[in-house]
């Protein structure tokens, strides 16, 4: 395709005597063809073939920027060089291009060199010339195509990146759905986990509420299993036979030997305690009961001390006497010593219910038996808490008269139902006296000066006669009283049942301390012959209008086991016991 220059190119030409202002026909110079479209061989006899000029891309560009450079500065009005002057380097640019087409020879000829001063060049170059204006163009649009094509990968790759884009956006959204959705499924995890373990928590708390309640019922049972078992026993379903067979095997669990069937009483080889709960309960008196309790003491294998009578002179002495108005006696005492600590247990059973001696019976073996497990039973031969022991006697008492109310049919909750009795309890342990106690009676301290000490305050109502404000029972009254008071050697304990310190003035009280003491020394220290002598003159006090003592009479005395060194004075007064009211 032929390529005609410009006007602004035409006349460039012309101005530089390149292009001749007639057409190329006048000159002689052939009409240039497509250099396609030209046969090899048939090219004008003095010009060059197109086909056989093949100059490197360097230098094409070069001349296209020349040719722009030149176009340009002839458009602004800058005055060229004179076509001499550039002659010659076309000259050497024709001998470049023939060094590098050894072959196309006809390039020099064609070139033929411009004096100094010259304006005109052959015709030929300026056939040349035109050539390579097309060429110029050719590449012109080559450049154009190629840019075309470049815009088109341009464009392609714009295309390729923008479907990146969308493709990494759309990888972007799916890895957030994707990041979502399991931060949504850890939530759930986390949920219900949270959940298990809610369940878990309540169901460990309604375990151990449910074991707590088992054992709680266990222990309730286990409790209530022998009380359940007896009534049973004693219903009408059950043979007398069986009924014996069953209170015999009890007794011996329990070591107690129960009453003989032919109703013939026999000193038992074993203690009657309440746990036996037998439906005929014959207590003993307060001498068999002693000495029941030292003999049932040596059975039992957890002791290291055993429990004995008091041998040594002022040490323990006790009495107690039915007294000549009183059928029956019901008060009980009694006195033994285990190991260095001295014993005496009263109980006055109260007359007005019924069952006060079984009250009084009950009370002192069940506070006895507990005091001899305690302070025998103490390792390596350390002394435990006397007045914790004595304290723990107390509600010994009382659980075995809860026991033997179950088989009397006397509710626990009937303070006036019966099987009700006062309690003292005194151990004495080298300088100090330990004591406790429910209800009323006397609890003295004789000082070997002379001095008469009370440590035992009667619970009894200030405002009516004979009424108890604190008594053991089914149903405790009140509550004990403990405590401890200092003795010195030679000081004596006393400690009874009202029967005896009721009928006490209070103007006289230091002066039946005296006596007491004073009979104690004539005594050598034989405290149980000065008891027994002190009840039985009580009780054959009389007046105009009979016996003066109409209740029954128990007396315990404890000693230090040392004689008292009485102060100076002491025996300004005869030895006698004190008359009662």
């Amino acid at each position: 395709m032929r390529v005609s220059p410009s006007k602004a190119q035409t006349e460039y030409l012309r101005a530089i005597g390149v292009y001749a202002a007639s057409a190329p026909a006048s000159r002689g110079v052939p009409d240039v063809q497509d250099p396609g479209l030209v046969p090899s061989g048939s090219h004008h006899a003095g010009a060059p073939s197109t086909s056989s000029l093949s100059l490197p891309s360097g230098l094409i560009v070069f001349i296209v920027i020349l040719a722009l450079l030149l176009s340009a500065l002839a458009s602004r009005g800058v005055e060229l060089p004179a076509l001499t002057d550039v002659t010659p380097d076309i000259a050497g640019l024709s001998a470049q291009v023939s060094a590098l087409d050894g072959d196309e020879t006809g390039i020099e000829e064609a070139l033929v060199p411009v004096g100094p001063g010259e304006s005109e060049i052959p015709g030929d170059s300026a056939e040349a010339e035109e050539e390579l204006l097309f060429l110029v163009t050719d590449c012109l649009d080559g450049l154009g195509q190629k840019c075309a094509e470049l815009e088109k990968r341009l464009a392609t790759l714009d295309q390729r990146i923008g479907q990146s884009s969308q493709d990494s956006a759309q990888a972007i959204r799916k890895l957030g759905a994707e990041a979502k959705a399991a931060r949504m499924k850890d939530r759930v995890e986390v949920e219900n986990d949270l959940e298990q373990m809610r369940h878990g928590s309540l169901f460990w708390v309604l375990g151990f509420s449910a074991v707590a309640g088992m054992l709680t019922g266990l222990i309730h049972a286990t409790r209530r299993l022998p009380m359940e078992t007896e009534k049973k026993l004693t219903g009408a379903t059950v043979t007398q036979e069986a009924l014996i067979e069953r209170r015999t095997k009890l007794c011996t669990a329990y070591g107690v030997a129960p009453k003989p069937a032919e109703g013939k009483r026999k000193q038992p080889s074993q203690l009657a305690v309440a746990a036996t709960r037998a439906p005929t309960l014959v207590p003993l008196d307060s001498q068999e009961l002693q000495n029941q309790l030292i003999a049932t003491a040596a059975g039992m294998k957890s002791l290291r001390v055993l429990p004995s009578a008091a041998t040594a002179p002022w040490q323990l002495g006790v009495a107690s006497l039915k007294g000549n108005v009183r059928p029956q006696n019901q008060d009980v005492g009694v006195a033994f010593m285990i190991g260095e600590c001295d014993l005496l247990v009263v109980a006055d059973g109260c007359g007005g219910p019924p069952h006060g001696r079984e009250a009084a019976y009950l009370s002192v073996t069940g506070a006895s038996l507990r005091l001899i497990q305690v302070l025998g039973s103490t390792p390596n031969g350390k002394l435990p808490d006397i007045e914790e022991a004595i304290r723990s006697a107390i509600w010994a008492a009382h659980h075995q008269l809860v026991l033997q109310a179950d088989d009397l049919n006397i509710a626990c909750g009937d303070i006036n139902g019966g099987l009700r009795t006062t309690l003292i309890i005194v151990v004495g342990h080298k300088d100090k006296l330990h004591f406790g106690y429910v209800g009323d009676g006397g609890g003295w301290m004789v000082r070997t000066n002379g001095q008469v000490e009370r440590f035992l305050v009667p619970q009894k109502s200030a405002d009516v006669l004979n009424v108890l404000d604190a008594s053991m029972g089914p149903l405790l009254a009140g509550n004990p009283v403990l405590g401890t008071v200092d003795r010195a050697p030679g000081d004596l304990a006393l400690a009874g049942s009202d029967g005896v310190f009721d009928r006490i003035p209070a103007s006289e009280i230091e002066v039946f301390g005296k006596d007491i003491l004073r009979a104690c020394i004539q005594s050598d220290g034989d405290l149980q012959k000065v008891a027994g002598r002190v009840c039985e003159e009580y009780a054959e006090l009389k007046d105009a209008a009979g016996f003066i003592c109409d209740d029954n009479l128990t007396l315990g005395l404890m000693g230090t086991r040392s004689k008292p060194v009485l102060g100076a004075g002491f025996w300004n007064s005869a030895a006698s016991v004190s008359k009662a009211n």
